[in-house]
């Protein structure tokens, strides 16, 4: 493997002389905007359950793709930390990391050059930078980091050790270890700035990118906009970077206020929880993407679960699965205040289930994304999204007869939970969706 490795990077820092492709970047796309009430819609008295399923129409099937795994490194990661602070010590979202990061390897980069690049990858090469590797692997592994994870997490330390006077170093660093991790990357020059470009497994949105073979590279920098040069090679047996959050990451524990959450069908549900703000951190400087699939997939932190689920267990004890499903319904639609994402962020944001908990505001799909967090981690019910043109809701396949608005897929039927109709039951969807065809997301889990 040493072997292999060493001629690798030898290859690459020769193709990195060369004079590099000129690129014109893709603009950013902006994150779509959903058109969502401004406030929440309230079910009249007088609505009543349909008398039977009345199958609503359906138009669209998306199906996930599987999940990628984690790339294998070039390098394997160290067995154990050094205990002893050795090296450059750095904070992580409260986490105190330490990596042998030290004076002797630093290194300057001779301006923007191609030649200047391929020296320093071949000074990066050398089995000294071996342990750094290793290191920032171990620490990848141990605090459970997802591909987006590891990338801020190399941000951080190479930032730290470079400071700001030394961007470009921290570039071509960060570049280096991320090839010999397993991920995919090019890097790029725009006038005095080296940048980072990388392929994803999902649309992220708010970057610009280039299109290489049909594969987007999105910019890491938002400053950058044309006249970019670019290395037009990808470092071998290397993969795009998911946006999956696959685990939830090990980070240190930062209190919030405690809110007290309760439903106003059922008063006897009524959780307090106190998020960990180093998590919300984290997920906010996650990237936006394209795939609700991804933030049900995220599920709930342990620290979220220890205070809900418990509590909404209790409950359950002898109800059927469509009065948990009753009571969920009632919890989300009412426990918590409306506002679309334009109001609360200026920008349309899913949440993850962690954030619906600390943000004051949740609209319908932050609210459908939580119902299914919420079913899926009590029953393992299998659910699917839906979504209309300006709203979004939930169907849950029960293993009973249950009688209201439903529609039947791949055999199975499929009844209509609307986490944002407000006192709506199992089976009642929105008068304007009943005749509105919807476009259906099929969840997949970990």
């Amino acid at each position: 493997m040493d072997e292999f490795r060493n001629r690798q990077n030898a290859e690459f820092a020769e193709f990195m002389k060369q004079a590099w492709a000129q690129f014109t970047t893709e603009p950013a796309i902006p994150v779509p905007e959903i058109p969502e009430p401004i406030k929440p819609i309230i079910k009249e008295p007088e609505t009543e359950l349909s008398p039977i399923p009345e199958t609503l129409p359906i138009e669209t099937i998306i199906t996930p793709e599987t999940p990628q795994k984690k790339p294998e490194p070039f390098v394997t990661p160290s067995e154990e930390i050094v205990e002893e602070p050795v090296g450059l010590s750095f904070d992580y979202y409260g986490a105190t990391c330490i990596v042998p990061l030290t004076d002797d390897l630093d290194f300057n980069l001779d301006g923007v050059k191609e030649k200047s690049v391929s020296a320093a990858w071949n000074l990066l090469s050398q089995d000294k930078y071996l342990p750094l590797i290793k290191s920032c692997l171990y620490w990848r592994d141990e605090l459970q980091l997802s591909d987006w994870g590891y990338y801020m997490f190399l941000e951080k330390m190479t930032m730290e050790f470079f400071n700001s006077g030394k961007k470009n170093e921290a570039r071509v660093m960060q570049m280096f270890i991320l090839t010999q991790s397993g991920y995919q990357i090019r890097i790029g020059c725009s006038g005095e700035t080296f940048f980072l470009l990388m392929p994803f497994d999902a649309t992220i949105y708010e970057y610009s990118y280039l299109l290489v073979d049909g594969v987007k590279f999105y910019v890491m920098d938002k400053q950058i906009k044309n006249n970019i040069f670019v290395l037009d090679y990808t470092y071998p047996n290397t993969h795009p970077l998911s946006v999956q959050i696959i685990q939830e990451p090990k980070l240190a524990m930062r209190k919030s206020l405690l809110r007290t959450l309760k439903s106003n069908r059922y008063p006897d549900v009524s959780v307090s929880i106190s998020s960990n703000l180093n998590l919300m951190d984290f997920y906010n400087d996650c990237p936006i993407n394209s795939e609700w699939n991804l933030y049900v997939q995220t599920s709930l932190s342990q620290n979220a679960k220890e205070q809900i689920l418990p509590v909404l267990s209790k409950y359950f004890e002898g109800k059927t699965d469509v009065e948990i499903a009753n009571i969920l319904l009632d919890f989300v639609q009412t426990a918590f205040d409306y506002k679309t994402d334009q109001e609360q962020f200026g920008y349309e944001r899913p949440l993850y289930g962690d954030e619906t908990f600390y943000y004051p505001f949740s609209d319908c799909e932050d609210r459908s994304i939580l119902f299914t967090i919420f079913m899926r981690e009590l029953g393992h019910y299998d659910m699917v999204l839906l979504h209309y043109s300006d709203h979004i809701a939930t169907a849950v396949h029960f293993n009973e007869e249950v009688r209201g608005d439903c529609f039947m897929l791949n055999n199975k039927k499929y009844v209509i939970c609307d986490p944002t109709y407000i006192n709506s039951s199992v089976g009642e969807s929105m008068p304007k969706y009943r005749t509105e065809k919807a476009e259906i997301i099929q969840l997949s889990y970990k």
